[in-house]
């Protein structure tokens, strides 16, 4: 999927690039590769590509490559706030300024996969397999949270959803948390 998003005077294209090879032979080029993992490495598992273009001419480009659990791009991959493009690849969350895509910081959230980020207040809420977690804007973990079982419903229930006062998650064996934004299992 291709999702294009404009901020301020600039148009944001981000996708998957499963062409991107990590070598010169590469039929895709991006001026900045940012890696999940520098050890065991061997095929990425999530390959999101972000380019900035201003009057339609390219800016900056860059790639992120993750080696955990398998992402794509959709509405939750992401979010745009205070000059950041903030996005989940795999088990981790990246901060890149905009528009020139420098990393800000990097933090993992999950040990398996990260499926989306949300806002709340002035920190993101990080919904991953095996924990859900709450981070400041500078990437450091506020509380992390996990369940008895991975938070994947196989019969058809929502297993996050972010209600006014607290977090509803529901694991693989239909146990139901309600946890507060404080972290704390209600």
């Amino acid at each position: 999927m291709i999702k294009w998003v404009d901020y301020k005077n600039f148009r944001i294209k981000i996708f998957d690039d499963s062409s991107f090879l990590n070598s010169i032979d590469s039929p895709t080029k991006y001026k900045n590769i940012y890696e999940t993992s520098t050890e065991d490495k061997f095929s990425p598992s999530s390959q999101h590509a972000i380019i900035v273009f201003e009057d339609e001419i390219e800016l900056n480009s860059a790639i992120l490559l993750g080696y955990s659990g398998a992402t794509g791009i959709d509405e939750d991959s992401f979010i745009i706030k205070d000059n950041q493009l903030i996005i989940r690849c795999s088990n981790k969350i990246f901060s890149l300024d905009l528009p020139s895509l420098q990393l800000n910081w990097m933090q993992e959230t999950d040990w398996a996969t990260c499926f989306s980020i949300h806002t709340y207040q002035e920190d993101i809420i990080s919904y991953g397999e095996l924990n859900i977690a709450r981070l400041n804007g500078n990437g450091d973990i506020i509380w992390e949270f996990g369940g008895r079982d991975i938070f994947v419903s196989l019969n058809g229930l929502d297993p996050f959803c972010m209600q006014e006062d607290y977090i509803e998650l529901i694991d693989f064996e239909n146990n139901v948390y309600r946890i507060g934004y404080d972290g704390k299992e209600l």
